[in-house]
């Protein structure tokens, strides 16, 4: 493939991504605090002058293996945030589930987000209405979320595939997907030292095997996450920052954060996401832009993107933000981390 064709393929992809000017969050919803409420034309009433419905919801109708701790979105055919909709969730029992409703700048998409997380393998109904228009959608969770049927200590040595290629990047916004073309070597998540309910989380680049298999690569460093304490099976962590190679280019990621749900029996990781502030100064011959620090700074500002403050002061870096596929234990792979000298 020639650098021209190359490049005309990357501008394409970023014009078909990134000519939405709003800021948008994993399904494209953004979260802020809503509006006061008007005190005429609720939710359940209709007047002749009030004529606003929810056009589409989020999760769809009939979806199973919704994630228990993913929010869910309305879209509205107009400005609803001064309406009133009446927005519940309410779970197969007819219980109700309390959520907090946020509004985008335009009114009209709102977020709900339950208050606290959903319960695995639940059936649950969202509805709303608006000016007597009325809509929903019902919905399973996934597995996860449940309790672990493994003891924490039988976690310790899983290590997890993270397909980093296989992510869906909601930031930065148009240009995930763009990452996603480079960022194709497998992230190996794993557990190390377990304590109670803390466990230790280890991470390091891996590579594919001419047979298949994917292994640590060993040209990397073992990065050290910390201690993380689960919340029943779910688990946040962080790290100061990695660094990631792909041929003429390494990317260190700042402030790297990472989350997931253990599956009831440890064999997978569901919902995990992962976020850092990545440095663009070298990713400019992967898109065939050469080696000029701005290049991928510069293409993403043709596109209303701008890049973000280093930690060493220079304008390079981009916030990145990824949600992964469900990431399975890899066999004969196991984490550690070096020996400390004198140890």
């Amino acid at each position: 493939m020639n650098s021209n064709w190359k490049l005309i393929a990357l501008m394409g992809m970023l014009a078909a991504c990134g000519g939405d000017s709003e800021t948008e969050s994993k399904g494209g919803f953004v979260e802020r605090d809503s509006g006061e409420s008007s005190d005429e034309g609720g939710g359940g009433s209709t007047t002749d002058d009030c004529t606003v419905q929810a056009t589409a919801l989020d999760p769809e109708d009939g979806l199973a293996d919704v994630y228990y701790r993913d929010s869910m979105g309305i879209t509205f055919d107009d400005n609803a945030s001064a309406l009133g909709p009446v927005v519940s969730l309410t779970d197969a029992d007819g219980g109700e589930v309390a959520t907090t409703v946020t509004f985008d700048d335009t009114g009209f998409k709102a977020v709900v987000t339950p208050d606290a997380p959903l319960m695995a393998n639940t059936a649950y109904t969202l509805a709303v209405e608006v000016c007597g228009n009325g809509n929903s959608t019902s919905f399973t969770t996934s597995q996860y979320g449940s309790p672990l049927t493994v003891g924490v200590d039988e976690l310790s040595g899983n290590t997890y595939n993270f397909n980093l290629g296989g992510a869906e990047y909601t930031r930065p916004e148009g240009l995930g997907e763009v990452l996603a073309s480079f960022l194709d070597a497998p992230l190996l998540i794993g557990v190390g030292v377990t304590d109670g309910d803390n466990i230790q989380i280890l991470g390091t680049q891996g590579r594919e095997t001419n047979g298949g298999d994917i292994i640590a690569d060993t040209n990397f460093e073992v990065w050290d996450f910390g201690t993380a304490t689960l919340d029943g099976a779910y688990f946040e962590s962080a790290t100061t920052d990695i660094e990631l190679g792909y041929g003429c280019a390494n990317i260190p990621i700042y402030d790297f954060q990472l989350k997931g749900t253990f599956a009831a029996d440890g064999s997978l990781i569901g919902g995990g996401s992962a976020t850092g502030l990545g440095d663009s100064r070298e990713m400019g011959c992967l898109a065939s832009l050469g080696s000029d620090p701005d290049a991928i700074c510069g293409l993403a500002a043709t596109f209303g993107l701008a890049c973000e403050t280093c930690p060493d002061g220079n304008p390079w870096c981009l916030t990145i933000e990824g949600w992964f596929d469900p990431a399975a234990v890899l066999p004969d792979v196991q984490l550690s981390l070096p020996p400390e000298d004198g140890g």
